[in-house]
């Protein structure tokens, strides 16, 4: 019996198209991109999709988005290595995998919580409130809450400011990002994430390194015993 083909979303299709261009030589590090104009074009999407997919290459350190100047691939990227060792795992949509990806996020974000919480600036606090504030604006669309949602965990990760759990925790933000916005289709599960970032979010403000790691662990996982409830009843 032949096996499904899963339907990838636009942003996510974006993301391998420029995979695939880097890892055949087509794009190097330090290449810029075309304009949006060009891109959208060329690849027939909207600037909408355009856009979330350049997100998400440059949530994954993929390509430097500079202001005024457009997007290039990222000096540091090794073409080599965009295949990522994690593919095979990811492949998997059994349960246990499933588990396995969340005892994952656990443990890294738990700690870049933690680092959070003791490097946090006044620009940085100022940046995790603005997501807060837009997250509320937003709980009454289950797509932009969830995107949102990522946008906090990634925004604390960069916080953090280590670039090698930073890197662990966006190799998953694609796994990420589908499972927050299937999560964020139940209004009771969007309040209470948002009641949960506001509780972390307290942590970094009061530099609360000693309770911040354990919130973050019990808010992934209610979150993820909620999604699992969700979906067998």
């Amino acid at each position: 019996m032949q096996a499904a083909i899963r339907t990838v979303s636009t942003a996510e299709a974006v993301v391998n198209h420029f995979r695939e261009r880097i890892e055949a030589g087509a794009l190097k590090p330090g290449d810029p991109l075309p304009s949006e104009r060009i891109l959208q074009r060329s690849l027939g999407i909207s600037r909408f999709s355009l856009r979330e997919g350049l997100a998400r290459l440059s949530a994954l350190g993929i390509i430097t988005i500079r202001h005024g100047k457009g997007a290039f691939v990222t000096d540091a990227v090794d073409r080599d290595s965009l295949g990522g060792v994690l593919t095979p795992l990811f492949s998997s949509r059994d349960q246990e995998t499933a588990d396995e990806l969340l005892d994952a996020r656990a443990i890294i974000e738990s700690q870049l919580a933690t680092l959070a919480a003791r490097r946090a600036d006044g620009a940085d606090l100022a940046r995790i409130e603005e997501i807060l504030d837009r997250s509320e604006r937003a709980l009454g669309d289950p797509a932009a809450f969830g995107r949102l949602d990522y946008e906090f965990h990634h925004q604390l990760a960069i916080v953090a400011k280590n670039r090698f759990l930073r890197t662990m925790i966006e190799t998953l933000t694609d796994h990420m990002t589908s499972f927050l916005i299937e999560h964020a289709r139940s209004a009771p599960a969007r309040k209470a994430a948002l009641n949960h970032h506001r509780q972390i979010y307290a942590c970094v403000v009061e530099r609360d390194s000693e309770t911040i790691g354990p919130r973050m662990t019990a808010h992934i996982m209610h979150c993820w015993r909620r999604y699992k409830a969700a979906r067998t009843s």
